[in-house]
């Protein structure tokens, strides 16, 4: 349920960001689980590109079992648009369980950092930084954005550090 909620307003804020000529894209994305129906546990939409969809598929033997369901994939893709969008399929194997684990540890590693930028305080964002963030609506995205903003002045000066020692 809250993953539902989650993605209507992402699928929100998308809209307002991707250009028109690509939100057809998000479509798919909204519509996957009705797209791949009750193979939606052993398949993930990595990438929509213009023609083509991309899958990975958590076993050799349901990528073959999807290899000859692409033909009916295609066309349940297609219906929801009123051009033939979608021209290819494409598939990979990964293991769903490293995946799991990997994204296990960069939100662990997240929250770590969290941790670490609400320890110090916000002292790099200027006035304007600031009031622009204050317009944004959801709280978690806010914080986000905040985080994000001062990881990225945190890196840019790093990066002059490197150079500066490097000049030296």
């Amino acid at each position: 349920m809250k993953n539902t909620i989650f993605n209507k307003h992402l699928h929100k804020i998308l809209i307002k960001i991707i250009s028109p000529e690509h939100q057809w894209k998000l479509s798919i994305h909204a519509q996957w689980d009705f797209l791949i129906g009750t193979l939606k546990d052993k398949v993930i939409l990595e990438k929509v590109t213009n023609d083509s969809l991309i899958l990975s598929v958590c076993h050799a033997s349901w990528a073959q079992e999807l290899l000859m369901l692409t033909p009916l994939l295609k066309k349940k893709v297609n219906a929801l648009f009123d051009t033939e969008r979608i021209k290819h399929i494409r598939l990979r194997t990964i293991d769903f369980s490293l995946r799991k684990q990997r994204f296990s540890e960069k939100i662990d590693k997240k929250i770590q950092t969290d941790e670490l930028l609400h320890q110090q305080p916000l002292r790099y964002l200027s006035n304007r930084e600031q009031r622009c963030l204050k317009k944004v609506g959801y709280g978690d995205l806010r914080e986000d954005l905040e985080s994000y903003a001062f990881r990225c002045k945190q890196t840019m000066q790093k990066g002059e550090r490197n150079d500066n020692e490097k000049k030296k």
